[in-house]
């Protein structure tokens, strides 16, 4: 279909001056005013006759184009060329008669759109310039609004759902949703939404369009307000606002001020206050500018002077009761009438007068007429009178002349109804006096007067007190009067508090005949309770007097009044206002709340409004009843309310008769109330059930729960849009019901408790595919009863949640994150079954898969996703805080910060991941371990699209916290008894294979090394390496042997999957990774022992033996030695301590590892290098250290650190050695890629120097045990006793034997030119060694005696010659050259100091600083004997 060029003019153009109907381009061009108009309209081409001398106004015609078309009789295009006509000129014309016919039948279709809408829209429809369907529907009514009737347009988009299928609803969600507020001020925004269309009328269409206006602003501009419902209430009240300032009805003394719109606004929005400059700034425009059309701002200044000013909004407004209450539109109907009246009244009078003359000063002359009753001699006529002021005179004095009229009334018709007449005429006529007294103290707004006059008259029914007098004909007429007073319209829209009375009245005479009829009463019902502050006896005897008196006055009342006449007053609450039902409801809650606690009605007064502890949640209903600028505040206001109000008492008979008939009420006004005008009756009621709902009596609680049930039914049959919660307050009362069973120590809460589950689930089975906000208050519920102490309730609960998973997993995407929080409660109920625990654990993997599958995230868009995460934050804590109580976890969705892409639903990721997270600390082991394979899954299967910051996070907050399970677990585990030991003594204690560190780490830890390990090597792996490496170096630092070893193992299967990473780890993730081990070789060592060590290098020179000392220094000295190695043992825990030596020992060999690895990929360097063999130097260090300080071993002997053998680090010192130089060798023989050996430089130079050390210790520790002081074994144990030490280890030259040897290869494999520049400390070591007690090395010692050194010396120095027979001895000059080499041969770059071992004997030089294996102190000379 063609688009029209005149039809697509402005989008909502409200505020056109162009009459309705005439299209904008019916203006003639000023450039040819003789052409056509609607030439205006066509496409502008080279083959164009008008070239381009006429812009088009609206949409371009898509059916124009440079080729000849003609057009069918049914309006379609096809192609061809007449013989005789040029093709520019047919082209041309065939555009315009295309435009014209398209003209004609937007005409057409117009017009009957004016008339109707339906029609209008069928004929475009018909004809193809339409789609039908509701986008194109809306396009077309928003574009060519200002042709269109904007009546009959608001009135086509306020249709109800069930009109044409309930297209038209769906055409104003197209409608609203076409429109752009983004930016705009709130005020604005309605402007410009209310500028395409007239407000309809009826209430529940405009509730319908105020609802999708507010979701869509909420929409656009998210940060405005907190939900929907606050714009929606606003809204309102702007528009109230707006009738308030631009009435010329209301007087300017009586107009809204800032204070009185703050006021109206207050706690709207989830009970706070709006921002008060806001608010000012929306009342300072609308008081400047009023929303209004422009063609009602055309039609009120042509009817000035006819009409009172009232706008379409007032009427509006009126009509839902939210505008002036109805005193004032009744004084304001009646001022125009008496306008009318006073008019026609000075008319006649003057005209009577006609004929009479006055005489004047001229004698004679024709005078002016006068009034009928004027004084004739009157020379001066009487000032004008305007008929306002008259109106406003006699609306003032109406009310002043009642006010004196009605004391004297009341005590005439009192004094006619208390004494008795023959005859009924005086009191008939007393009654009727009554009857209209009221009806006018209510119409004119008298509250003192009305109230006064209803109390007589119930006064005089004998039902209003707890009276003995006998009921009489009189009496029964006086309940008669009363009980009609709300068939009269007028009067029940103003009775406001006097309702008390009527239905205190009406709830007496229910009850009187259902005892005059025989029939069993409530309290037979809802026995049980008695109250405790009188005999059970004593009470029945009162009961049964009461009931002999009530069936008495029922008889006589019986003949009077019939149950429809009492039906009636309930059923007509349906015509009052929504002030007056709002007064009404309130009313009936006092009533059914006196029932409940006493039994009777009439404590109604005492019981509920009287109440000190009810009236802030109450008091603001009474107040804004009689107030006019009624305060709009959503439901969510009164929660802090309810929760103070005390549950109802426990009588012996209460009453449910009120009760029921609010059940009533409510159910025939959902439906036909708008929205905010319900909104405000719940408010009144959401308080009562909840209260009723808390009653002593359970049967009684039930009922009102299940009259709850009743209204939940019917009132989930109404849509709700996306963003607004109308649903999750209308259910609240659940929530509170529930809460309170559960806090209560009375009997048969549990019963009350099963009861509302059982109503809950009932909902969801019926109205499951209509809830939206509702699912949170159900899952509040559920969330409350899966912590319940009562089996019964958790399996209820549960059963009914399964249920939902299965089902609706799909709809509930905007409350997701509260079913997955309810989900996890039961998971982790531990009162239920393991089964339920692990029911709930596979429908959160369910729950995950929809999740990934976009079966969630399909059915929310991402506007309302913002609104579903916002008020799920505050509402979910909340909510857990005071369910879960010191086992709930506070799922902070919004502090996480999502990525775009993948991880832009993080929000909905998080509380599941982080719920299967804490159930992985579930003391049940079955399902600790069923969440962990939950949670592996879900990672693997379902997060795949992750982002890396987004693992860290995921890593961070979900993976690593569950670690910390194993840190408290408190079974006790199995200790080594030394370093060495393969594996823990089980004979130190019992294994628990139920423990989380036995039965869950070892999986935990598995499954952290495997999803870094799918991750990839990308260039983000470095920074989730480092969080992991940390998180294992917190698990391997802990006090536990058992965690310790689990977490070396997971450390080095991390490193192998850096080795594996496809595609392959950059040289960051492999510098991170050497670092980060490096780090933990120095953290895992004991930190006690460490600082022991350091705090004795300190004071060394001062506690250091010499031997020049006396016999009493020395003594002193080695007993402060003594003394503090004896603290240290006493104080130092040996299964920590055990555990830490034990990571030490098995961290040694991944530093080999990794170096190698990193070196497959190219990735060492100086700097790595170094950091590793610095880390390697220390960790063996410490252990010389230890083995060298005799006493401190002779302590920690006595303590049995390592049980009864004295303990040492051998085998540390010598794993460490021998991890540097396998690393080191490794290294240089790494080859390249051409073949040569790339890292041969950078590891050469630093293995040699490692070798050194290595074999000048060994030297040193064979000459130390060849003294005779291992272990104090030479000396006997009593000699070391006597000393308190022990000399070095007797297994450390043993041990260091194989380490010596790999270095001696290492030295004899050296290439001749190398081992020739270091033969300067090559032949000191080895002529050290040469005395060794090892055969293995001596026979290595001298192979390379026997093999390399002759070559090396002579390529060091020229052959030494000696006198020989025919050869002469050398000279003076070749001894000076031979001297001169070695002296050069000294000063080689490559020979750096030696570090001193810490097996060497002290002297008094000072201790070398830390470097790196090789670094040396003093270099060797050759042959330095000589």
């Amino acid at each position: 279909a063609a688009a029209v060029p005149e039809v697509g003019g402005g989008g909502g153009g409200g505020d056109d001056d162009s009459s309705v109907g005439t299209p904008r381009g019916s203006e003639v061009s000023s450039r040819d005013s003789s052409r056509p108009s609607s030439f205006k309209g066509l496409r502008k081409n080279g083959n164009n006759n008008n070239n381009g001398n006429h812009p088009s106004s609206g949409e371009e015609d898509d059916a124009s184009s440079s080729s000849p078309k003609t057009v069918t009789g049914n309006g379609e295009r096809s192609q061809g060329d007449s013989p005789d006509t040029p093709k520019a000129a047919l082209s041309s014309v065939e555009s315009y008669d295309l435009k014209q016919r398209i003209q004609e039948d937007y005409r057409e279709a117009i017009v009957q759109f004016n008339i109707s809408p339906k029609q209008g829209i069928a004929t475009l429809v018909k004809k193809g310039h339409v789609e039908n369907t509701p986008e194109s529907v809306a396009r077309f009514l928003r574009t060519n609004a200002h042709r269109l009737n904007k009546t009959q347009i608001g009135e086509y988009l306020g249709k109800e759902k069930e009109y044409n299928g309930g297209f038209c609803v769906k055409v104003l969600h197209e409608y609203v949703d076409q429109l752009d507020f983004t930016g705009m001020e709130f005020d604005v925004a309605i402007r410009h939404f209310l500028a395409g269309f007239r407000l309809p009328g009826e209430a529940q269409k405009i509730d319908r369009m105020m609802e999708k206006f507010a979701e869509r602003y909420c929409v656009l501009n998210k940060a405005i307000f907190p939900s929907a419902d606050v714009a929606f209430v606003l809204a309102f009240s702007v528009i109230m606002l707006q009738t308030d300032l631009h009435n010329p009805a209301i007087k300017e003394e009586k107009r809204m001020t800032k204070d009185g719109f703050r006021k109206n606004n207050r706690g709207i929005a989830d009970g706070k206050d709006l921002d008060a400059d806001f608010l000012d700034a929306i009342f300072d425009r609308i008081k400047s500018s009023p929303i209004t059309l422009e063609e009602d701002k055309k039609q009120r200044e042509a009817l000035a002077d006819k009409t009172s000013g009232t706008s379409g909004a007032t009427a509006v407004f009126n009509s839902l009761g939210l505008g002036a209450n109805p005193s004032r539109r009744k004084a304001e109907a009646f001022h125009r009438e008496r306008e009318d009246m006073v008019r026609a009244s000075v008319s006649l009078l003057r005209g009577g007068a006609q004929g009479q003359q006055q005489p004047n000063g001229q004698g004679g002359a024709q005078g002016t007429q006068r009034p009928a009753f004027a004084p004739v001699n009157a020379s001066v006529a009487e000032p004008a009178v305007s008929a306002a002021d008259r109106a406003n005179a006699a609306a003032l004095a109406a009310p002043k002349m009642f006010q004196v009229a009605w004391g004297p009334a009341l005590s005439a018709f009192s004094h006619a109804l208390e004494r008795l007449f023959v005859g009924p005429n005086p009191t008939s006529l007393a009654l009727q006096g009554l009857h209209v007294s009221v009806c006018v103290a209510s119409v004119l707004g008298l509250d003192v007067a009305r109230e006064s006059l209803i109390n007589a008259l119930a006064s005089f029914t004998t039902l209003h007190n707890r009276t003995t007098k006998q009921m009489l004909p009189r009496h029964a007429a006086c309940i008669e009067t009363l009980l009609a007073l709300p068939l009269h319209e007028e009067c029940a829209d103003n009775l406001g508090s006097s309702w008390l009375p009527i239905l205190q009245i009406t709830s007496r005479v229910a009850h009187l005949r259902l005892l005059a009829q025989g029939l069993q009463t409530d309290d037979a019902f809802f026995a049980g309770l008695v109250d405790e502050t009188g005999s059970v006896d004593h009470k029945q005897l009162v009961a049964a007097r009461q009931r002999d008196l009530e069936t008495a006055q029922a008889l006589a009342a019986l003949t009077k009044l019939t149950d429809s006449k009492i039906d009636t007053i309930y059923g007509r609450s349906t015509r009052l206002s929504a002030a007056g039902i709002e007064s009404f409801v309130t009313q009936l809650c006092a009533v059914s709340a006196a029932e409940l606690s006493t039994g009777d009605a009439l404590d109604a007064g005492s019981s509920y409004t009287q109440n000190t502890a009810l009236q802030p949640a109450v008091s603001k209903f009474f107040a804004s009843h009689n107030n006019n600028n009624k305060a709009l505040s959503p439901t969510s206001a009164e929660d802090s309310s309810i929760s103070n109000i005390p549950p109802l008492g426990s009588p012996p008979r209460p009453r449910v008769y009120s009760l029921q008939r609010l059940v009533d009420v409510a159910d025939a006004n959902v439906a036909s109330r708008p929205r905010l005008a319900w909104d405000r009756i719940w408010r009144v009621l959401a308080i009562h059930f909840a209260r009723a709902g808390a009653h002593a009596n359970a049967d009684v609680a039930k009922y009102a729960v299940d009259s709850l049930r009743q209204l939940s039914l019917k009132f989930l049959c109404k849509d709700e849009l996306g963003a607004f919660s109308f649903q999750r307050s209308f259910l609240r009362p659940f929530e509170k019901v529930f809460f309170a069973a559960q806090k209560s120590d009375r009997p048969n809460r549990a019963a009350v408790r099963e009861y509302v589950v059982e109503c809950v689930d009932a909902l969801v089975l019926s109205r499951g595919g209509s809830i939206r906000s509702g699912w949170r208050s159900i899952f509040a519920v559920y969330t409350a009863a899966a912590n319940d102490v009562e089996a019964t309730v958790i399996e209820l609960a549960w059963k009914s949640l399964d249920r939902i998973v299965a089902q609706y997993v799909d709809t509930v995407a905007r409350e997701f994150v509260d079913l997955v929080n309810c989900v996890v409660a039961f998971a982790a109920a531990t009162r239920a079954s393991k089964d339920i625990a692990l029911g709930a654990l596979r429908r959160l993997d369910e729950c995950s898969k929809a999740l990934a599958d976009g079966k969630v995230s399909a059915n929310i868009t991402s506007e309302e996703e913002t609104f579903s995460t916002q008020q799920t934050t505050s509402s979910t804590q909340q909510q857990q805080q005071q369910t879960l109580g010191a086992q709930a976890t506070v799922t902070t969705v919004t502090t996480v910060t999502t990525p775009d892409g993948a991880d832009a639903r993080l929000e909905l990721w998080w509380p599941l991941l982080l719920g299967l997270a804490q159930r992985v600390a579930d003391p049940r082991i079955e399902v600790r371990n069923g969440a962990l394979a939950t949670l592996r899954r879900t990672l693997e299967r379902d997060c795949g699209s992750f982002s890396s910051e987004t693992w860290r996070l995921v890593f961070r907050g979900v993976l690593f916290p569950s670690l910390e399970s194993a840190w408290t677990d408190d079974a006790v585990h199995p200790s080594s008894t030394r370093p060495t030991d393969a594996a823990p003594d089980p004979a130190s204690a019992p294994r628990d294979d139920s423990s989380w560190l036995t039965s869950t780490a070892p999986a935990l830890l598995a499954t952290c090394v495997s999803l870094f390990a799918s991750r990839g090597g990308g260039k983000d792996s470095a920074a989730l390496l480092g969080e992991l490496l940390g998180a294992l170096g917190d698990c391997v630092c802990q006090d536990v042997e058992a965690l310790s070893r689990l977490a070396v193992d997971a450390l080095q299967s991390t490193l192998d999957a850096v080795g594996k990473l496809e595609p392959p780890a950059p040289r960051e993730t492999w510098d991170v990774a050497v670092h980060g081990l490096a780090s933990l070789v120095r953290r895992a060592l004991p930190a006690e022992l460490r600082e022991y060590a350091h705090e004795k290098s300190l004071n060394d020179d001062d506690e250091r033996i010499e031997d020049d000392d006396d016999d009493a220094a020395k003594k002193k000295k080695r007993t402060a030695l003594v003394l503090a190695a004896r603290r240290l043992a006493e104080r130092l825990p040996r299964s920590p301590t055990i555990a830490r030596l034990v990571a030490s020992l098995r961290l040694l060999p991944l530093c080999d590892a990794v170096i190698v690895a990193a070196a497959d990929q190219d990735a060492v360097d100086e700097r790595n290098l170094d950091t590793m063999l610095l880390a390697l130097q220390e960790s063996r260090n410490f252990a010389q250290t230890f083995d060298a300080d005799g006493v401190l071993r002779y302590a920690l002997w006595e303590t049995k650190l390592m049980g009864d053998t004295p303990p040492d680090l051998v085998a540390q010192g010598v794993d460490a050695g021998a991890a540097a130089l396998g690393a080191l060798k490794s290294l240089r023989d790494t080859p390249g890629a051409s073949g040569t050996k790339k890292f041969k430089a950078l590891a050469e130079p630093r293995l040699l120097e490692l070798c050194r050390d290595l074999l000048h210790e060994y030297s040193l520790n064979e000459s130390s045990q060849q003294g005779g002081h291992a272990d104090g074994a030479a000396n006997g144990m009593d000699n070391a006793a006597v000393e308190r030490s022990l000399g070095p280890p007797s297994s450390l030259a043993k041990a260091s034997t194989p380490l010596a040897l790999d270095a001696l290869d290492v030295v004899n494999c050296l290439d001749s030119e190398t081992f020739a520049r270091n033969c300067s400390w090559l032949v000191p070591v080895l002529s050290e060694l040469i005395v060794c007690q090892s055969v293995d090395v001596r026979t290595a010692v001298a192979a390379v005696f026997a093999t390399r050194l002759p070559t090396a010396l002579a390529a060091v120095a020229p052959p030494i010659t000696t006198a020989v027979e025919g050869q002469p001895a050398d000279n003076d000059d070749d001894a000076a050259r031979r001297a001169k080499a070695l002296e050069h041969q000294d000063d080689h770059p490559d020979t750096p100091e030696r570090p001193r071992s810490a097996t060497e004997p002290s002297d008094t030089a000072p201790r070398p600083t830390p470097r790196h294996p090789g670094a040396v102190v003093k270099p060797y000379r050759l042959f330095e004997s000589q």
